[in-house]
């Protein structure tokens, strides 16, 4: 019979001559012999390698790639991208020898590469050297921009590499002259051409005749080398496809149309209030069939009560014919349903006197005056008031004279249209609301003078304004033409 006992993790056996077997249990700890050491799959026996890193890929002799050198270049082969560099052949830090490599991508490696830096497509030769790093006949000029690769040594040379020969002595060689018979004493350009044979514009007019350089090729130019896009025929810095006064004096002043001032004609000046650009204003130039020319202008700009400075347009005529004229526009109302809201616009006349007036029963021609002008700039005197304690009429007479003619700022006067219908135009401007009065202009000499129109009322709408001279009918002009302006007729 055979008896086990187990203890621990070590089993004894004995076996008894009686043929008994008996196994004690030990707690030895005895340790177990190792034979691979690095883990790498080779025992230590026959593993000449006997440290291989983990993940190194071991050949059968347990040897990693960091552990090898297979061309003795220095490099293990873990990091080696040339694995077959010949002795002696400088391998780099990645076991490439010069043999090996070729920086530049010439097709010559860099131990027989004379150019190391060749540009792309520079045509290298056998040594690795582009046409741009060659100069064979040592001109000064590489191979590549060399025209005349094989100049005879001690040559002058131009700059394309060429014996320099200057037939029209211009300073530039005849083999980069484009125009070979220059006259002399022309200044030309680094092709050799002088102004007078140039065309840079291509329009058939040569560079010293045009004055339009740069011509459109889709338009036919004149005599001048201009097309119609670019003549200014006045010269007054508006070109002809806007202006519509070709014919202004040189040197006068003229408006985003190419216009001088509306001049005035039998004593009557009409202006259309859309002539005028308004960008940046806040007028806005509206539709409407009932206006002169069916159209008119808005102001879309909030009430100004208390300034005269609000989207001003300047409006310059010519008077011939000096003395008194009325002021008067067409208007209407352009919303709401009171004939006392949205109804005036601020006006001021630069002029020799500008003042309003009313006859009066008991005092007779009664003169005020605005605000904010200097003697210098207005002559107006006011004339005395006499009556101050009789009907409210009268009485505001004499307060108007005190505050020199009320509802006016800055040299300005509110000009405000009566009556109704609101959304008819009308020939009927006053100033000062409880005694209404006419405004009028003195013009002591001929000359340009201007008027001035600023936003007052949000939504009051003018389509025209005049200048009536006092010895005609107020109703004169009301429907004429809009008053010619200069340089819109030839002379």
């Amino acid at each position: 019979m055979k008896t086990t006992i187990i203890k621990s993790f070590r089993i004894v056996t004995f076996t008894l001559l009686s043929g008994i077997i008996i196994s004690c249990g030990s707690d030895s700890t005895e340790a177990p012999i190792d034979n691979d050491i690095d883990k790498d799959g080779i025992v230590n026996t026959i593993d000449t390698c006997p440290n291989t890193p983990t993940n190194d890929s071991p050949d059968q002799q347990g040897c990693g790639l960091s552990q090898l050198d297979s061309d003795n270049d220095g490099s293990s082969n873990a990091i080696d991208i040339c694995p077959n560099t010949p002795n002696n052949d400088s391998p780099n830090n990645q076991g490439c020898g010069l043999s090996q490599l070729d920086s530049d991508n010439d097709g010559s490696s860099n131990a027989i590469d004379m150019c190391t830096d060749t540009p792309n497509n520079d045509s290298p030769n056998a040594d690795g050297c582009g046409l741009s790093q060659l100069d064979t006949d040592n001109d000064g000029l590489n191979d590549k921009d060399d025209q005349c690769a094989d100049t005879p040594a001690g040559t002058v040379v131009d700059s394309v590499g060429c014996k320099f020969i200057d037939t029209d002595q211009d300073t530039v060689s005849d083999a980069l002259d484009l125009c070979q018979n220059t006259q002399d004493g022309k200044t030309v350009d680094s092709n050799g051409c002088a102004s007078y044979q140039r065309d840079t514009d291509s329009d058939s007019v040569n560079d010293e005749t045009d004055q339009c350089p740069a011509t459109p090729i889709t338009e036919m130019a004149d005599a001048t080398g201009c097309g119609p896009s670019q003549k200014d025929t006045d010269k007054d810095g508006v070109l002809d496809v806007v202006d519509l006064c070709l014919y202004t004096p040189v040197n006068d002043p003229v408006d985003f149309q190419g216009c001088g001032p509306f001049i005035e004609s039998d004593g009557v000046v009409v202006v259309e209030m859309e002539s005028f650009n308004l960008q940046n204003t806040q007028w806005q130039v509206i539709e409407d069939t009932s206006a002169m020319n069916n159209k008119a202008i808005e102001w879309l700009g909030e009430d100004s009560f208390t300034e005269a400075n609000k989207g001003v347009i300047e409006v310059s005529v010519n008077i011939t014919k000096t003395g008194t004229y009325y002021f008067d526009w067409a208007n209407k109302i352009g919303t709401g349903t009171s004939a006392t809201e949205h109804n005036d616009t601020w006006v001021k006349v630069e002029s020799a006197t500008f003042y309003n007036r009313v006859e009066h029963a008991e005092q007779g021609t009664l003169i005020a005056c605005p605000h904010g002008l200097s003697s210098a700039e207005n002559n107006c005197v006011v004339s005395p008031a006499t009556v101050t304690e009789t009907a409210k009429g009268v009485e505001h007479v004499d307060i108007v004279h005190k505050t020199h003619g009320g509802n006016n700022k800055q040299g300005y006067f509110k000009a405000y249209r009566r009556g109704t219908p609101l959304d008819t135009y009308k020939w009927d401007t006053r100033t000062y609301d409880f005694n209404p009065r006419a405004i009028y202009a003195d013009f002591d000499a001929p000359g340009i003078y201007k008027i001035f129109v600023a936003g007052r009322s949000k939504h009051h709408v003018i389509d025209r304004l005049k200048l009536t001279h006092t010895d005609l009918a107020q109703s004169t002009a009301q429907q004429a033409p809009e008053s010619e302006r200069v340089g819109e007729q030839a002379p």
